[in-house]
């Protein structure tokens, strides 16, 4: 900036000339040289400083717009300097990005010497920059944690404020009667008062450095309002000797301090909530952006029956997108439709004079450029009664599938499949089936290493009809699952294992085949599914719990109830179906004292089928399982050897003090990271792939830095609040 470059040569003249009337003698201006490079550094990186804040402020503007807009995020994307995160990237559903920078904590300028008799230069100031919502519900600036107020003295606005509408004028009054003549007129109405003048939009503040100063405009840089110095000064002489033997001039005093060069307007941004992105400023304030949920139509039937000149109507609902969803029907081969409703409503069928073959609706779903379609197939009716569909035996759809997420990283493919007990008929037509198991998958993908693997995932749906919708005594549900005491779980596992195998896009290695048992018939499916087979059962009732079955085949069955609250849920299907289920990772809690001959020799027994890499009965830093990660720089400051685990407080240790595994929070441990890498890799590529810990350290950057913060927090903490301990898994041989 020109007049910062024009305050260091002020400075330099200044000095220049302290300097020549000091002595007579040949100059060094070795100290002179000095001072004008610290100080010309110093207002190079107070630029920097200015530049980066302006681009905050923006960056601050633009999320209230957003706000405002009711925009949603799509993603955040992390971003990297020198392996750390150095800011992020929100993708708006509107198709903005806004970059939020990291602030680094900058150094002070070298302070100078402190002289005889001379006084301290003062320090330069940061202006800390923030918004606060205030009890109106609108955002406003904040300058140093204090409500910013313009030159009129006027809270600065950072949302807009709409102009209210004017109010209706006044009816006019009946004319009166005319005298023996005709009857007076009407009165004309008032006219309707005019609309409220629009209210001003939001500013945004813009920083200068001018002269040594920071100065704010609220107008765009037309007039500037000065905050204080942003230069340190530098400290006075000192006064000279008295008569007699001359004194030396005192040494100049201490340079003041620039003000920092890393100030962020942002603090943190706050991933984990599946249905919100939390944005922490350095004033303390936390904005909430609502995520934007995929767009899901669901129909209450997709096939009927109707007879020449019939009617009928079929009920959808729509979950996911903005909010600003429209519904459109449109009839195919004989018969018209139309949508009533947005969210959720009723698709109105009608049949012409002949229904031809293959006559059909389609349903679109439309959000601000986003569609989802279902298509509901019509058929001409026939004489012999319907089944009926209140008796979940009869509902078509009982046994059924469709595919939620294809892989595309090649290879084989891991497969999932999700699938609901003690859900109704009557809960499949309103879309809530539909909602939760879609809920269940985006909760296995939204923590790490998953995050970064989804690609590599087939993801299936298969409908389970249930008699009841509850765990009640008596109650009949399609999986048979019931809460055994405390958080175990337990279901009819050749009964689901037959619900997913039934999916006929799961391949599975020849040989290998093992019996299932369902209402007394027996069917035989092989085990050793390509690309393994995770069945997530989805239990719909408010109780807390978690189980998993995992099979020494591969194969494993998590149990994971909806619970009161969609963090509980997360939790559960994290541990048990992310953790236990595909992982095959062990319990991390403590409880049970020193361990036992007999469970260390279990213990050894699953890791030789490649289960619980996580927990080790030796503290030997050279022989314990996860060894090279106390060697390797890049991990041994946030890995480690710590006591308890495996369901016992002694004699079993563990590589960190928290994680997913032992209080169902906090991310997995790297140790953990790199066997649910390794399994993913060595299932998706077969035979021959041959696993390398580099390949793992360099995939595993984005989440290694993601959690260094997380992981270096947690060494002190202590259980969550609401923390619960989900039931032991349970081991199949087969």
């Amino acid at each position: 900036m020109k007049m910062i470059n024009r305050l260091v040569m002020v400075m330099l003249a200044a000095l220049f000339c302290a300097a020549t009337f000091q002595s007579c003698e040949k100059y060094d201006d070795t100290e002179l040289v000095s001072k004008y490079n610290s100080l010309d550094q110093r207002v190079k990186t107070l630029e920097s400083l200015c530049g980066n804040l302006n681009n905050d402020i923006s960056a601050l503007k633009s999320i209230v717009n957003a706000l405002e807009n009711k925009d949603y995020i799509e993603s955040v994307t992390q971003e990297y300097e020198g392996g750390k995160i150095s800011g992020y990237v929100l993708k708006l559903h509107s198709g903005k990005r806004i970059s939020i920078r990291n602030g680094k904590d900058g150094k002070d300028g070298k302070d100078g010497e402190n002289g005889k008799d001379g006084k301290n230069g003062m320090d330069g100031m940061t202006p800390v920059i923030g918004i606060r919502q205030d009890s109106d519900g609108r955002w406003y600036w904040t300058l140093n944690s204090d409500w910013m107020i313009d030159d009129n003295g006027s809270r600065v606005i950072a949302s807009g404020l709409d102009g209210s509408d004017g109010a209706d004028g006044e009816n006019g009054q009946d004319g009166k009667d005319g005298q023996d003549g005709r009857d007076g007129q009407d009165g004309r109405d008032g006219q309707d008062g005019r609309d409220g003048q629009d209210g001003k939009d939001g500013v945004t503040p813009l920083l200068n450095i001018v002269e040594g100063f920071w100065q704010i405009s609220y107008d765009g840089g037309s007039t500037w309002t000065t905050l204080g110095k942003a230069v340190g000064e530098n400290g006075k002489d000192g006064k000279d000797g008295k008569d007699g033997k001359d004194g030396l001039n005192g040494q100049d005093g201490q340079d003041g301090n620039n003000g920092s060069d890393g100030t962020s307007i942002f603090k943190d941004v706050n991933t984990s909530d599946s249905d919100f992105v939390v944005i922490t400023l350095t004033n303390g304030s936390k904005i909430t952006m609502p995520r934007y949920k995929e767009l899901n139509l669901s129909l209450g039937n997709y096939s009927i029956e109707l007879a020449p000149g019939a009617s009928k109507t079929v009920s959808f609902s729509v979950s996911g997108g903005s909010g600003k969803v429209s519904v459109e029907a449109i009839g195919q081969g004989g018969v018209s439709a139309s949508a009533s409703g947005k969210k959720s409503g009723n698709i109105s069928i009608s049949a012409g004079s002949s229904i031809e073959s293959g006559a059909k609706v389609l349903v679109i779903a439309i959000d601000n450029g986003v569609s989802a379609m279902a298509v509901i197939s019509v058929s001409k009716s026939t004489s012999s009664p319907m089944a009926d569909p209140t008796d979940p035996a009869d509902d078509p759809r009982d046994g059924t599938w469709k595919t939620l997420q294809t892989a595309t990283a090649g290879g084989t493919g891991l497969n999932i499949v999700f699938i609901g007990d003690a859900y109704t008929s009557d809960l499949i037509d309103n879309g809530t089936y539909d909602s939760d198991m879609r809920r269940a998958m985006n909760h296995f993908f939204d923590v790490e290493p998953y995050t970064s693997l989804r690609n590599m995932f087939n993801c299936y749906q298969v409908y389970a009809v249930s008699q009841d919708g509850n765990y009640n005594s008596g109650s009949s549900t399609a999986l048979k699952c019931k809460f055994t005491g405390g958080m175990a779980i337990m279901g009819d596992e050749d009964r689901i294992l037959k619900y997913a195998t039934d999916i006929s896009e799961l391949t599975g290695t020849s040989g290998a085949k093992v019996s299932m048992v369902v209402d007394g018939q027996i069917y035989y499916r092989p085990y050793r599914f390509n690309g393994g087979l995770l069945v997530v059962v989805v239990l719909n009732t408010d109780r807390v719990g978690g189980s998993t079955a995992m099979y020494t085949s591969g194969v494993s069955i998590a149990f994971c109830p909806l619970s009161v609250k969609d963090k509980r849920f997360a939790e559960i299907i994290h541990h048990e179906a992310c953790g236990h289920g595909f992982g095959f990772l062990a319990d991390e809690y403590e409880g049970n004292g020193t361990v036992t001959s007999s469970s260390l020799n279990q213990l050894k027994r699953y890791q030789n089928y490649g289960m619980y890499p996580n927990v080790d009965n030796t503290d030997d830093p050279d022989s314990i399982i996860w060894s090279k990660f106390l060697k390797d720089s890049r991990y041994s400051p946030y890995v480690g050897i710590f006591e308890g685990g495996f369901l016992y407080s002694k004699g079993i240790w563990r590589p960190t003090e928290a994680s997913i595994m032992r209080y169902n929070t906090g991310g997995f441990n790297a140790p953990s990271r790199e066997a649910i890498y390794r399994r993913a890799m060595e299932l998706n590529k077969g035979a021959s792939y041959v696993y390398d810990f580099e390949e793992f350290a360099a995939f595993d950057a984005k989440a290694r830095a993601a959690s260094e913060a997380q992981t270096r927090s947690a060494v002190e903490t202590v259980p969550p609040y609401d923390f619960v301990q989900f039931a032991e898994p349970v081991i199949r041989e087969r």
